[in-house]
């Protein structure tokens, strides 16, 4: 029997990993399917043996995935395509952009990211980064002198940067399946309040009272370029 596991791991675990392994640097394409309902949805369509909404391609978002990875550092981007019921071409995309960390060991890549969500409308040509609270809101209001009243910002009224740094981030959860080029990944998205300038918020990423009901899922698959 323990010569049986020898040449098992001989023939087919040590080739495995050996085409498997990557080095410091390698830039990885590939496509991304994330579930549209959050974990607490999926926890009840599971208790009420609602299978079917899993196998309908209606309740995913698809769209392509570009990750970077230096050493333990990695850039991770998707974008992803929903289009609107009430038109025959009108889309919606929204993605995010991710900072963070990542290890390769033996077959497997494990990452945690930091980064903020960004929508586009193609009706309304409207580029923001989201969603946005009504803390946020005010706070871009009286920097910019806009009207108080406004129930909502168009593009025009935000400013970039006051955008970019009000925006709350998400922590991103990813674990891939390394096989020889190919990346077969999963991932886990979690929405925090925490954002750039509210520096004061950070500790909460560290605590353990979050809305994990939140969490998205999606599931991904890559090619490494180089």
């Amino acid at each position: 029997m323990k010569r049986n596991l020898f040449v098992f791991f001989l023939i087919f675990i040590i080739p495995i990993t050996l085409f498997a392994s990557r080095g410091p640097l390698d830039f990885t394409l590939g496509v991304l399917a994330q579930y549209n309902g959050e974990l607490g949805q999926i926890q009840e369509q599971t208790e009420n043996e609602d299978y079917e909404a899993f196998t309908d391609p209606g309740n995913y978002q698809f769209g392509p995935e570009a990750t970077m990875k230096f050493s333990l550092l990695e850039i991770s981007s998707a974008v992803l395509m929903s289009r609107d019921e009430s038109t025959d071409y009108d889309c919606f995309f929204n993605g995010f952009v991710t900072i963070g960390v990542t290890l390769d060991i033996s077959v497997c890549r494990l990452g945690l990211g930091l980064g903020p969500d960004f929508y586009y409308e193609t009706a309304t040509k409207d580029f923001r980064f989201g969603p946005m609270n009504d803390v946020q809101k005010n706070k871009i209001i009286q920097k910019n002198n806009l009207d108080e009243n406004a129930e909502s910002l168009s593009a025009d009224d935000y400013v970039f940067w006051d955008m970019f740094i009000t925006s709350p981030v998400n922590l991103r959860l990813t674990a891939d399946f390394l096989v020889g080029p190919l990346n077969l990944g999963f991932s886990a998205v979690l929405p925090t309040n925490v954002s750039l300038e509210m520096a004061d918020s950070w500790k909460d990423l560290f605590s353990s009272e979050k809305d994990w009901e939140r969490i998205k899922v999606g599931i991904s698959m890559g090619f490494t370029v180089f």
